[in-house]
């Protein structure tokens, strides 16, 4: 097994995360042009959405899979290995949810489903964190990501 095995998963991720770039950039473009010109309520509806789409689709996103990419590099349990690829998409498909429910349908238990979509992700996030300070001589540096993902989880809610 090559070191470089996570390649085509994180370059998915990567692609995912870029995704969520474009519709942030748009939604804080059409904030920006808001302040200037009328916009259409669907438009509008998306500019609570920007720091969802950088934080959650995009920051997050890419942190993680910067991760997963360094993790693969270790002899880690399966069951760490699959939820590693769990949390960076539950965090994602919980973005794209909360997103698509708040354009179409606007429906409290989508919300609900995209929150817990999000808390999930930051919950594996953290768990995978706590593992990967284990192989590492600086442990303290990974004990303060995965402290961070507790106010990430409590952002979502």
């Amino acid at each position: 097994m090559s070191k470089f095995s996570a390649l085509p998963e994180t370059l998915v991720f990567l692609l995912l995360a870029a995704s969520m770039l474009i519709l942030g950039l748009i939604s804080g473009a059409f904030r920006l042009l808001s302040l200037e010109i009328a916009t259409p309520p669907q438009i509008a509806s998306q500019f609570a959405l920007h720091p969802l789409y950088m934080v959650y689709g995009f920051i997050t996103t890419i942190v993680m899979t910067e991760r997963l990419a360094s993790i693969k590099m270790v002899k880690i349990p399966k069951i760490l290995s699959s939820s590693a690829y769990l949390m960076i998409t539950f965090t994602w498909f919980g973005v794209l949810i909360y997103a698509l429910n708040s354009l179409f349908l606007r429906t409290n238990s989508l919300k609900i489903v995209s929150t817990t979509f999000l808390v999930l992700g930051s919950i594996l996030f953290m768990v995978l964190l706590l593992y990967a300070s284990t192989f590492v001589h600086a442990r303290i540096s990974f004990i303060y990501m995965a402290i961070s993902c507790i106010p990430l989880a409590l952002a979502s809610i």
